[in-house]
């Protein structure tokens, strides 16, 4: 189903919907506007880059570790607003029109540790695009493995935007999610089938910085306020997002769906939906 995916998105995406992003294209503009133009291209990219926990809540054990095959796909924001002739991710796209899904085809792999402890990492390539997401994890799972008690975890982990000599950007994430296993042998105990549903809110803090670029009248943002430049407002790169999914797992083969939705300041929400497989070992 994974590979399915990949495929129809390879196929549906041509190159002239590319999500690169190309600062230089923003000298094309009124210069009163292109900072505005940036810093919604920045939400929307922060948003979409660093996903929610996509695995359930319950830590892999001690011996444990799992490599993953994920897919997540963001719904950006590419309408034009008001009377304006194009949007903010058209303004900044080599072809002058974005693509509305940023997908994102990768792989994550994750460890147990001791006393409930995990740590993880994962790489995405931003399609269509010459760009990549990379980003690291750390979390401890509380009342882990108790079965008449939801699980509890929580999560630290930031994910970088890398490959654009443009644009220097990451988000800092700090989740907690809450979910439970059930499960249910199968006749004859060849196999026995995990169901883990959970949910979860997460706090993000995005950061970005223009790098090699001569345009006026844009400068960097920061959820910091030691690192906001003058004029800038560092509430409006910190976000606020739900989510909520479900696992599927027999014996080590799991397949995981969820779908999350994440809020900002001055900006309209933005929806996404994770498909990953994973094996166990």
């Amino acid at each position: 189903m994974v590979c399915a995916t990949w495929a129809v998105f390879l196929l549906a995406s041509p190159p002239s919907l590319a999500n690169d992003i190309d600062l230089n294209r923003l000298e094309s503009i009124d210069p009163h506007l292109r900072q505005a133009r940036l810093d919604s291209v920045i939400k929307d990219q922060a948003m979409a880059l660093s996903g929610p926990p996509s695995f359930p809540v319950g830590s892999l054990g001690l011996y444990e570790f799992e490599i993953s095959v994920t897919n997540r796909m963001s719904f950006l924001h590419t309408l034009p607003e008001g009377d304006d002739a194009t949007s903010a991710w058209d303004d900044v796209n080599p072809t002058g029109v974005a693509n509305n899904i940023l997908w994102m085809p990768g792989l994550q792999f994750r460890k147990g540790l001791p006393f409930s402890f995990e740590v993880g990492g994962d790489i995405a390539w931003i399609g269509i695009s010459k760009q990549f997401e990379v980003g690291g994890y750390g979390r401890v799972v509380f009342l882990d493995g108790w079965k008449k008690i939801p699980d509890v975890a929580l999560q630290l982990g930031y994910t970088g935007y890398v490959g654009n000599e443009q644009l220097d950007m990451g988000v800092f994430e700090l989740d907690l999610s809450v979910g439970y296993t059930v499960h249910i042998p199968s006749v004859g105990g060849r196999a026995t089938t995990f169901f883990s549903p959970f949910v979860g809110y997460s706090y993000l803090m995005a950061h970005a910085r223009p790098t090699s670029v001569q345009v006026e009248a844009i400068s960097p943002v920061s959820a910091w306020t030691a690192e906001a430049e003058s004029g800038v407002d560092p509430r409006l790169y910190r976000f606020h997002r739900g989510f909520l999914g479900v696992e599927i797992r027999v014996n080590q083969l799991g397949f995981r769906i969820s779908a999350d939705t994440t809020l900002a300041r001055k900006a309209p929400m933005l929806l996404a939906i994770d498909l990953s497989l994973g094996v166990r070992f």
